[in-house]
């Protein structure tokens, strides 16, 4: 199957290259734009064009929607995530071109690698190389840089938004609840405990933007939103995997005789 996959494969390839190599080009691009017109008409600029994005997209999912119960009930469950990212750890509204470029390469990687779940982590892993080669490579002279996971974040939405949503046959698993408790508290305890004793922060942070003051909220533009440090960006990606996993992660072969197949879609409880 794999010789059938390599257009695919070099389509990837391409994109995740040039999601590498244009970063810095694309950003400076979009900065020639706010000197030409200001800041004002720059941003009715991008309320434009993102209407005009958002209605090329709805069309396919209310498609969607509409022909699978199981992503109506997946869509329920990712609004508080879409909620919780969009409206706290944007600073300006050109973020959200995270949501289509990581759709797009979650597309790329399913079709690429013929699976949904593996597709999903696999784009997501390549923002954090996307976002590790900004802070060491493209900005690396840059003081005031730091390693984002507020746009990791974004990424994150666009990988599981294409995953529920656009994907083939959306099914679940019933997780076993306190098995996912336990491995979500362990998880978060290692965070914790990572933290207290290497301090990422000191080496992902050049130009500390709190100041020392200990505040999470920046409120200098025309918004407020939230800037997590290592620990709130391992703990909170960490948790949203586990649970993606634990409900997307396929069948054994070996199943015991009356556990739901892979492809049987069941209802995650809300």
């Amino acid at each position: 199957m794999i010789h059938r996959r390599w257009p695919a494969w070099i389509m990837l390839a391409a994109y995740v290259l040039s999601t590498l190599l244009l970063h810095k080009r694309g950003n400076d691009f979009a900065g020639s734009f706010v000197i030409a017109y200001g800041p004002a008409r720059y941003r009715e600029g991008i309320r434009i064009l993102s209407i005009v994005a958002a209605s090329i997209i709805l069309p396919f999912v209310i498609r969607n929607l509409w022909r699978n119960r199981t992503r109506r009930k997946f869509l329920l469950a990712l609004i508080p995530l879409i909620l919780v990212i969009d409206q706290t750890m944007i600073s300006v509204p050109l973020e959200r071109i995270h949501y289509v470029q990581y759709g797009i390469l979650t597309w790329l990687c399913y079709r690429a690698t013929g699976r949904r779940l593996p597709a999903a982590m696999m784009a997501f892993l390549i923002g954090y190389v996307d976002e590790a080669h900004q802070f060491w490579v493209l900005y690396a002279g840059d003081p005031i840089q730091y390693f984002d996971w507020n746009d990791i974040a974004l990424n994150l939405l666009g990988v599981i938004g294409t995953l529920g949503l656009f994907l083939p046959e959306p099914s679940f698993r019933r997780p076993d609840f306190r098995r996912l408790a336990a491995i979500m508290a362990a998880w978060i305890l290692a965070v914790v405990l990572m933290g207290f004793f290497y301090k990422p922060d000191s080496y992902l942070f050049r130009n500390d933007p709190y100041k020392g003051s200990g505040k999470f909220w920046i409120a200098e533009t025309d918004r407020s939103y939230h800037v997590m440090n290592a620990n709130q960006g391992m703990i909170f990606l960490g948790v949203v995997w586990i649970l993606t996993v634990a409900c997307y992660a396929e069948v054994p072969a070996d199943e015991p005789e009356g556990s739901m197949s892979p492809h049987e879609s069941i209802t995650v409880p809300m």
